[in-house]
């Protein structure tokens, strides 16, 4: 469908009572703090294009595809990164054609749009609309530019509507590919779609604030919010870190559910970096290169530690044949982060409570079927 010229409404798209949509955004209806919903398979994924520069000429690059490799529960994946491809005028005021990976903005506005789905933003498409032949439900984001930049604001990161404008276009553009071999080592499961299948924006072509947006969320987040297979976290505390820093925070949310005094949760760097987005693990890299990546790793814990979600963290060599190939990174959590996580377990039941859902978790294969 092509974007409309007028403006578009809540009515035009989506119906807004489901019992699913009511429930995420149960939090913040219950707490006073900024609570935004994430899926902690999506937030481990390496989605985004960890460089100063993101974009490129077509002649610029000799494979547009991005690969890389990751474990996630047992399960062994490969993913696929593909560019949006996007107008820009250049230097000469010509319009031309570039390639657009998902970056460090279109992080920031996806954040910022799950912010607003989780603090009762989220819509159920109407029926009539839907694509798929199976008819499940499709959930998506009704919300203006400005809502994007106030809950930027809060996180003081701001933005020109115009960049939050080609960012979700980059999101709606771009491919993410996800190919699973299951736990029997045979099973093969492939699908890709663009974190925001469907968009609309109506409003002036360039710089207004007021342009109203609504976009369709990614198969693997509609079939969370089915199963209800989503984690609350404190937006306002993860979102104001940047880079590799915020990556780890969010990532000891989803996964360091457990943190208490005593308790630590341990990975290496090569496979950090290669979920962050930065180093693909089948990359051979020298001893040099790996140290340059132990630094990056202090420098961001480091900042952990000043902003109390970490007490300490320890560096620990790997080594093979005598030389160092990984370090193992131990992180002992601060009682500040300890005391969210065990809020994050509270409100995490409550919601789960409330919604007795049919589905335990999240299966891939629960968004192909």
């Amino acid at each position: 469908m092509t974007e409309k010229q007028n403006d578009v409404t809540s009515q035009d798209f989506i119906q807004t009572e489901s019992q699913k949509t009511a429930l995420f955004g149960l939090v913040n209806q219950r707490t006073e703090m900024d609570y935004a919903n994430a899926v902690e398979f999506l937030a481990c994924l390496p989605r985004f294009l960890r460089r100063k520069k993101n974009w490129a000429r077509f002649t610029e690059v000799e494979t547009a595809v991005l690969k890389f490799e990751t474990t996630h529960d047992h399960i062994n994946y490969e993913i696929q990164l593909s560019p949006a491809t996007i107008e820009r005028k250049n230097k000469e005021g010509k319009i031309e054609e570039i390639f657009i990976w998902p970056g460090e903005r279109e992080e920031k506005v996806e954040s910022a749009i799950m912010r607003i789905a989780s603090d009762g933003g989220l819509l159920q498409q109407a029926t009539r609309t839907h694509q798929s032949s199976n008819k499940k439900p499709i959930y998506g984001c009704y919300f203006s530019v400005h809502r994007i930049q106030k809950e930027l604001e809060k996180i003081g990161k701001g933005a020109h509507p115009d960049d939050i404008k080609e960012a979700i276009e980059v999101m709606s553009k771009s491919a993410l590919k996800i190919k699973s071999l299951s736990g029997n080592g045979q099973d093969i499961q492939e699908f890709s779609s663009a974190v925001f299948p469907q968009k609309y924006i109506s409003g002036k072509a360039t710089g207004h604030r007021d342009d109203k947006c609504y976009v369709t969320f990614h198969p693997l987040l509609n079939a969370a919010i089915e199963a209800m297979s989503y984690r609350p976290y404190q937006f306002v505390e993860v979102e104001r870190q940047k880079g590799l820093a915020r990556y780890i925070h969010m990532r000891l949310m989803m996964r360091f559910s457990y943190a208490a005094d005593g308790r630590t949760y341990t990975l290496r760097v090569r496979k950090l970096l290669n979920d962050y987005g930065k180093l693909p693990s089948s990359e051979i890299i020298t001893r040099a290169q790996l140290n340059n990546c132990g630094r990056d790793v202090n420098s961001a814990c480091n900042k952990l530690m000043t902003s109390n979600v970490l007490q300490k963290f320890t560096k620990k060599p790997i080594r093979k044949n005598g030389e160092i190939i990984d370090y193992e990174i131990t992180f002992f959590p601060h009682s500040n982060f300890s005391a969210s996580q065990l809020q994050n377990n509270k409100l995490n039941k409550m919601v789960q409570n409330a919604g007795k859902p049919q589905t335990p978790q999240l299966d891939l294969k629960d968004s192909l079927t």
